[in-house]
């Protein structure tokens, strides 16, 4: 499970290589990266592993929940597909069908653009579907991307199991259903039903966090997959010697979990080299395992070049102070991770990890960046600390003597899993409707559509919803078009940045 994890983490980064860099660069980097995950493999030390050949029967039931739960996410466009799902559609569609790497506006077609921009996003979880697509068809891409996602989706609760030494379905329900108490105050601020069904009622303002690993496949799967993966490994205990290289490759695959977890990496080293220093040792001697090929040559040169392609895009604005109401504020707080981690206060109170929680979680709503998504910065970097609270609830949970604390926060989980319920329950609703009366779902989606400026207007006529299926955000097609609502956010001038003068392949005709 090591080797393909490791696999899984670093096959999409030499892709990117292949395709991106320039020939010498790209044979550069991938003699880095192999050399990193051979000697990252060989100083894996020795660990209890989950005996999987004893749960046969939850393995069974682990893979069709999670099976199930990926189905029903719009992944692969077999079922119903929330907002996101419109442009993250096309940029997938445009690998596969667009050389790499992929430019927007290569035809002259955008109004003016003078010239091809890189598209600059979280775009490397596409590439091993993408490339599969380029080989077998735009059918074989999507069922790819759909199996992709089961494989990593498995791999990181595995490594859950790995954390707590046992497999357990009580372990696979936290990562898959814990949520927040977010949707009751929504019941509040507007009707029952209009909550349930609809993709987002949203009464915080730009006060927004990561919820429950479903919530992150539903809605931004391209950047928490593979990255809470390599939360999960690190939080393994993983060898000192591979740390930096595994860590390094977060950055690519999800830049905020990348920020947001690196506190936490701050304790483990703070942890490692600091409390556990003996009198007679130095720190010279305590640091030295740490000091190898894959920790300083590999990580620093993943970063590098992660950092110089995302680092092009007008999508990074600076961070500001948010404005927010006092009442909202703290209702926010308390709902979101306040009453949860005063019911298991007791078992942390000594443990720096839920301090940088409830640190963290309390400062992130007060940021905004940007002027178009001022949430982004709060709602992605929290992921990985409202991952590393998961990971307590479930230690309190499998650890702590049954009481009236642990009964009630048994009792939160099961009502903050109502949020993750609704997200499931209202795509099966709308696939299994899809094929009962097409032509009625439609006009339901498309009224719901209100809410979403991306995409209205790009539906097709009336006349023509009947052979439609709204349920799948496919109608955009691609990011290559003089509607691309996404535009704004990824373009840049294909001469003005590091990345593009010295790194970027240059595949463009020339005239």
């Amino acid at each position: 499970m090591i080797h393909v994890a490791y696999v899984y983490i670093l096959f999409p980064f030499l892709l990117f290589c292949v395709g991106w860099l320039r020939w010498y660069y790209a044979m550069g980097m991938a003699v880095i990266l192999i050399a990193s995950y051979i000697l990252s493999i060989r100083n894996t030390k020795e660990y209890i592993a989950v005996d999987i050949k004893k749960h046969t029967s939850k393995i069974i039931i682990a893979l069709s929940v999670i099976i199930i739960l990926i189905f029903f996410s719009g992944i692969g466009e077999y079922s119903y597909q929330v907002e996101d799902h419109l442009f993250r559609n096309a940029v997938f569609h445009d690998l596969v069908t667009h050389r790499w790497p992929y430019r927007l506006n290569e035809r002259g077609n955008i109004p003016g653009l003078h010239r091809p921009l890189l598209y600059i996003y979280y775009i490397i979880y596409w590439f091993p579907a993408a490339f599969a697509g380029k080989i077998f068809g735009w059918e074989a891409a999507k069922f790819s991307l759909f199996l992709w996602t089961i494989l990593g989706t498995i791999l990181t609760f595995y490594f859950l199991c790995r954390l707590f030494r046992k497999m357990s379905l009580k372990i696979l329900f936290l990562f898959m259903f814990l949520n927040s108490l977010y949707i009751f105050v929504s019941f509040i601020k507007f009707p029952i039903l209009s909550v349930i069904t609809s993709d987002y009622k949203i009464w915080s303002g730009n006060m927004n966090m990561g919820g429950s690993d479903t919530d992150n496949l539903y809605w931004i799967y391209n950047q928490t997959v593979t990255a809470l993966l390599i939360l999960a490994l690190i939080l393994n205990n993983i060898p000192k010697q591979n740390i930096g290289f595994l860590y390094a490759l977060c950055y690519l695959h999800g830049p905020f979990c990348f920020l947001g977890f690196f506190p936490f990496l701050c304790i483990i080293l703070y942890k490692d080299i600091v409390l556990k220093k003996q009198a007679s040792e130095t720190y010279i001697k305590i640091i030295q395992p740490y000091l190898t090929f894959q920790n300083i040559i590999g990580s620093i040169t993943v970063f590098l070049v992660g950092y110089w392609y995302l680092s092009g895009s007008p999508a990074v604005q600076s961070l500001y102070i948010e404005k927010v109401s006092l009442r909202y504020y703290i209702t926010f707080i308390l709902v979101m991770f306040g009453f949860i981690s005063m019911l298991i206060f007791s078992k942390y109170k000594k443990d720096p990890f839920f301090y940088t929680v409830l640190i963290m979680l309390s400062i992130l709503p007060l940021i905004g960046m940007g002027t178009i998504q001022p949430f982004t910065f709060c709602a992605r970097v929290s992921i990985a600390p409202t991952f590393i609270l998961m990971i307590l609830v479930t230690r309190y949970i499998l650890e702590e003597p049954l009481s009236i604390r642990k009964k009630l926060v048994i009792a939160y989980v099961f009502l903050a899993a109502l949020d993750t319920a609704c997200e499931v329950g209202r795509s099966v609703f709308f696939t299994i409707a899809h094929y009962v009366d097409p032509l009625a779902i439609n006009t339901i989606i498309y009224e719901r559509a209100g809410q979403w400026s991306n995409w209205k207007n790009l539906v097709p006529p009336k006349s023509e919803w009947k052979d439609q299926n709204f349920n799948k955000l496919d109608f955009m097609e691609t990011q290559d078009t003089t509607v691309t609502p996404n535009l704004p956010y990824f373009e840049m001038q294909s001469d003005s940045t590091f990345f593009n003068k010295y790194l970027l392949k240059q595949n463009l005709d020339k005239k």
